[in-house]
């Protein structure tokens, strides 16, 4: 019984307004030449109004709670999933972003055997079969599908030299691709990082260290390392972050040359360092 009204409030509810409206209409029908005619009227609208709400009401009394609790929770779930879609956009958009510098350098790679070895604590350099001749210049990038592991130093026609990740003469402008923090990677002979960070700066173990937008010599986001490790530095304040590079520097056999050179520098300074013996 309860369900049946609630279902004639609910569906039939405009015929009763209606028939309402119609019953008013034929009570003032024969004042409609009296001057309290437009009186009558706002009374018949404000009882049309009060009925209204009274039908309205009831028909809210009829709504169990176990129902309004499930609308509730219907409403949740929409919003999670709105949520859940704002997010994956963003994300999209970030990703577009990142297929739109690599589509943009897609036909620039020089593909290169590593011909060569030289590694020591301090040197970490690699021989590339590729020289001048193939259009490799001194300071380009060197990546694989991995990530960034040096840059060209020195070139021949036929050969050229890399500074690898694990060359103490090789700095590069990073950032966290998670937490957008920044720091200059150095290799020191025994180990990959960022020296004297401040403590409070968000850096965390499995953050991956991405070439920096300010970079000069390097398009940005290129991968080039993982946090692996946080030092205490003096007191408490600063920090030494450790690395270990996306690629493995002495394992790798094949490289790719991206075929661009730095063109700028902000204030004049160069935030990748290529320092040579020149």
């Amino acid at each position: 019984m309860k369900f049946f009204f609630r279902k004639i409030l609910t569906v039939h509810k405009e015929y009763l307004f209606l028939f309402i409206l119609l019953l008013v209409s034929l009570l003032i029908l024969p004042f409609n030449n009296k001057g309290g005619v437009k009186k009558i009227q706002l009374y018949a609208f404000a009882t049309v109004s009060f009925v209204s709400s009274i039908i309205n009401s009831i028909g809210d009394n009829f709504i169990s709670a176990s129902e309004l609790e499930y609308q509730k929770q219907i409403n949740a779930q929409l919003m999670l999933e709105l949520t859940q879609l704002k997010r994956k956009a963003i994300e999209n958009i970030e990703l577009k972003n990142k297929l739109s510098i690599f589509d943009s350098l897609k036909n620039n790679l020089i593909s290169s055997r590593i011909v060569s070895k030289l590694i020591s604590n301090s040197q970490g350099n690699y021989i590339l079969d590729k020289g001048s001749n193939n259009g490799v210049k001194k300071g380009m990038p060197v990546i694989t599908e991995k990530g960034l592991v040096g840059i060209i130093s020195e070139t021949t026609g036929n050969f050229s030299i890399v500074k690898t990740l694990f060359n103490n003469q090789f700095k590069l402008a990073v950032e966290s691709e998670r937490s957008h923090y920044q720091g200059i990677l150095g290799w020191n002979g025994k180990r990959l990082g960022i020296k004297d960070v401040p403590s409070t700066v968000d850096f965390q173990l499995g953050d991956v260290l991405v070439t920096s937008d300010l970079s000069t010599i390097v398009p940005p986001k290129i991968p080039v390392a993982v946090v692996v490790s946080k030092d205490i530095a003096f007191s408490k304040v600063l920090i030494n972050i450790s690395a270990e590079p996306k690629e493995n520097i002495n394992s790798v056999s094949f490289v790719f040359v991206l075929k661009i050179i730095p063109e700028k520098e902000i204030d004049g300074i160069k935030l990748n360092l290529m320092r040579s013996d020149e």
